[in-house]
């Protein structure tokens, strides 16, 4: 592969990660998944399989975003 496309490449997976944990750090996208939960435990609402999917992957990719800070502060 040309080292320009290589670059880019890379380059925009930083770009992408950086916007990915930007978000995962929002104080609102922990609000909208604690409020999703309340409902849920409450029983105001039932989760669908893929809300339940997507809370997990927010839940773990916020502990690897943590992890990853905690390593590597920059």
């Amino acid at each position: 592969m040309d080292e320009a496309v290589v670059a880019a490449r890379e380059e925009g997976q930083a770009e992408y990660a950086a916007r990915s944990s930007k978000w995962l750090r929002h104080p609102n996208t922990i609000d909208q998944v604690a409020a999703l939960l309340y409902e849920a435990r409450t029983g105001r609402r039932w989760l669908s399989a893929e809300e339940i999917d997507r809370i997990a992957y927010i839940a773990n990719a916020r502990a690897i975003v943590e992890f990853l800070v905690r390593e590597n502060p920059s």
